[in-house]
C-alpha cells in the first residue's frame, strides 16, 4: 500500500476519469485553486464554480465550499445548506488542503450528521490526486464526477497555481511531506 502511495505521489498528476456514482453523494465539497485577490476568485475557481452549479442543479445537496469557489458560484439554492470555509482555525496560518478537509469533516459529521460522508469532490484536476488521498485518509468516501478541463490561472496570486510546471515544482515536495506526515 505504501509503495502504491509513493507511486501516486511521483507519477499521478491529474485525475480526469470519474469515480463513483454521484447519485449516491450526500454532500458537495469544492476546494479552491489559486485566486487573483480579495474580490476576484480567479479563472480556475470560476470554472470550478460552474461545475459545482451544474452538479447542484442535478442533485440539490448541501455544499461545503472553500471561499473562492463560493464567491464565484453564480447561484445558490435556498433549498440546501451552504457552508463556506474561508480561513484556518488558527489565525494567520495558511489554509491548506488538509485543514479545509478537517473543517469539512467537522461540518459533515457534526452539523449535517453524516457518519461516513459520501462526498462529491470538485477540484482542479491537477489537485485531485492529493486531495482525494487526503479526504479518504480523514474518513470521507469520495466520488469524483466528470469535471472536465480546468485552466491554470496565469494571473493567480499563488505562483504555484499559474501553470502546470510551477504546480509540479511545489506539489511534488508537498505530496512527499504529506506522505511522511501520514496525511495521505
Amino acid at each position: 500500500m505504501l509503495f502504491i502511495k509513493i507511486l501516486k505521489c511521483l507519477f499521478v498528476w491529474w485525475k480526469k476519469k470519474p469515480q463513483g456514482n454521484p447519485e449516491e453523494g450526500q454532500i458537495i465539497i469544492a476546494h479552491a485553486f489559486g485566486h487573483r485577490g480579495e474580490n476576484n476568485p480567479g479563472l480556475s475557481n470560476k470554472q470550478m464554480a460552474k461545475v459545482v452549479y451544474n452538479i447542484d442543479q442535478k442533485y440539490d445537496l448541501s455544499m461545503i465550499l472553500q471561499g473562492e469557489v463560493a464567491q464565484a458560484l453564480p447561484w445558490r439554492s435556498p433549498r440546501q445548506q451552504l457552508f463556506i470555509i474561508y480561513e484556518h482555525r488558527q489565525p494567520g496560518k495558511y489554509l491548506d488542503t488538509r485543514e479545509v478537509f478537517l473543517q469539512t469533516w467537522e461540518i459533515a459529521t457534526k452539523k449535517l450528521g453524516f457518519e461516513k460522508p459520501k462526498a462529491i469532490i470538485i477540484a482542479h484536476p491537477w489537485h485531485l490526486p492529493r486531495l482525494q488521498m487526503t479526504a479518504e485518509k480523514i474518513g470521507f468516501e469520495t466520488i469524483i464526477p466528470h469535471i472536465g478541463p480546468i485552466a491554470f490561472d496565469p494571473d493567480s496570486h499563488q505562483w504555484w497555481t499559474c501553470n502546470w510546471f510551477f504546480w509540479i515544482i511545489r506539489e511534488l515536495p508537498g505530496r512527499i511531506f504529506c506522505l511522511i506526515k501520514g496525511w495521505i
